[in-house]
């Protein structure tokens, strides 16, 4: 009851003090011990929607090998799928998978189609990150078609469209994306449900950044914000609503956003949103000044993600630095202070004659890994940037090259915002 009336910290109190009962009885019987691990899963909602990823996981852990010993499939491979959902949002997403898809071989064999629909639904999230698309779509087809069956049953709903959503846009399909938010809204107004009013004003602005329309994405990330009662979602709205203000050049209202999401994630052990928020808040170091540390955090991020297989996001953080060399190549965007130039002069001095084969690096990283994976929108944003550099560069002919391929990217995304700033520097070019 408490957590349908999204008071969470109550909620997460009655659960440890029934678990604390039952797990410390020693005498147990079977039924006992059904109840214990109906409370284990239930409980892992509470973790989640408090953001608690550390606490799920530990809780998980800890109980995996008694788990495995009772002789209960159904309940096992709903386990499994907790873990699997767990490890997600811990970066392990070797792991994740591994666990996900032992859950949906448990729903299959014994025809179970609740494990079927949740460990289908979580999968995309894991194959998403993974950069596994394909097979992302694939599992996200198979989690609706359960999640038609099973009406009622409000949270495999939201998973799975929000699910959908961010493979639609780690694809960079504008209009599928929103569509699917449009689709959380109607739900969660129709029956009440915040949480997946939340969820779907999220949907819907990460539909508006894959367009380059950030105006239009901080106001619905910041409604997203507002409606949320539970911590998960509102700091789901936090990291896109930090990763807009960044891509905007908003970097004054990216800092206090992105400092309060690491906190958060520090707090809890969200990994996953903290190294998105460590990278934005790289990025806004360089601009404040303080360009070697930016730098160097920036990187560490982009080294942490190619090493845990996070394909999407090692494209996202490299075009970012690759952006941060390239105005470094071209002279900085603008005047600086004498301070600025005080304050990193040793940096400057080892970093300027190399910051264009940096900054192509980088673009080049980016634009490979996009082209790997059916990333559209990261590869026309990438091309787009290193046209312009090489423009910059006096490099005419690579120019035309890069920001043709850029509007070919955009016009398939049907990003209307930034296929306008490609065909416009596409034009300048004569």
């Amino acid at each position: 009851k408490c957590y349908e009336r999204y008071t969470i910290e109550e909620s997460h109190q009655y659960y440890k003090e029934a678990f604390d009962i039952l797990s410390n009885k020693t005498d147990r019987s079977k039924e006992e011990d059904t109840l214990l691990i109906d409370l284990l899963i239930q409980w892992s909602s509470v973790y989640h929607v408090r953001g608690d990823m550390t606490g799920l996981e530990g809780l998980l852990k800890s109980h995996e090998a008694w788990v495995s010993s009772l002789d209960d499939e159904a309940r096992i491979g709903m386990f499994h799928a907790w873990r699997g959902l767990s490890l997600n949002f811990k970066e392990k997403y070797h792991e994740s998978y591994r666990h996900l898809s032992h859950a949906l071989e448990i729903g299959e064999r014994i025809n179970n189609s609740k494990i079927i629909g949740y460990s289908s639904c979580w999968l995309i999230q894991t194959c998403s990150n993974l950069g596994l698309f394909d097979e992302a779509l694939a599992y996200g087809r198979r989690a609706q078609e359960i999640s038609e069956m099973m009406p009622s049953d409000r949270s495999l709903f939201r998973f799975t469209f929000f699910g959908m959503a961010l493979i639609y846009y780690y694809k960079g399909e504008k209009k599928k994306t929103a569509e699917c938010g449009r689709i959380l809204l109607d739900h969660g107004e129709k029956h009440a449900d915040v949480r997946c009013t939340s969820i779907g004003h999220v949907a819907l602005g990460l539909g508006f950044t894959v367009a380059g329309d950030y105006d239009r994405a901080i106001e619905c990330l910041k409604k997203a914000i507002q409606v949320s009662l539970d911590p998960l979602f509102q700091y789901a709205g936090k990291i896109a609503l930090g990763l807009s203000y960044v891509s905007a050049g908003r970097f004054h209202e990216a800092e206090s956003i992105c400092e309060d999401v690491i906190k958060f994630t520090e707090e809890f052990g969200f990994e996953f949103m903290g190294s998105a928020a460590q990278a934005f808040m790289g990025i806004v170091m360089i601009t404040k000044g303080d360009v070697a540390r930016g730098i160097n955090i920036v990187e560490s991020i982009i080294q942490q993600l190619l090493e845990n297989g996070s394909r999407w996001r090692y494209a996202v953080i490299s075009h970012m630095l690759g952006r941060v060399y390239s105005q470094i190549a071209q002279g900085g965007g603008g005047e600086k202070s004498l301070s600025f130039f005080l304050k990193n002069i040793g940096f400057l001095i080892k970093t300027v004659p190399f910051a264009t084969r940096k900054a192509e690096g980088y673009f080049q990283t980016a634009i490979e890994t996009a082209k790997e994976i059916g990333a559209k929108s990261v590869l026309g944003q990438a091309y787009l940037d290193l046209g312009k550099l090489h423009k910059a560069k006096g490099r005419l002919a690579e120019a035309r090259t890069c920001i043709s391929q850029a509007v070919q990217s955009f016009e398939e995304c049907e990003a209307d915002v930034y296929l306008k700033q490609a065909r416009d520097a596409l034009a300048s070019l004569g």
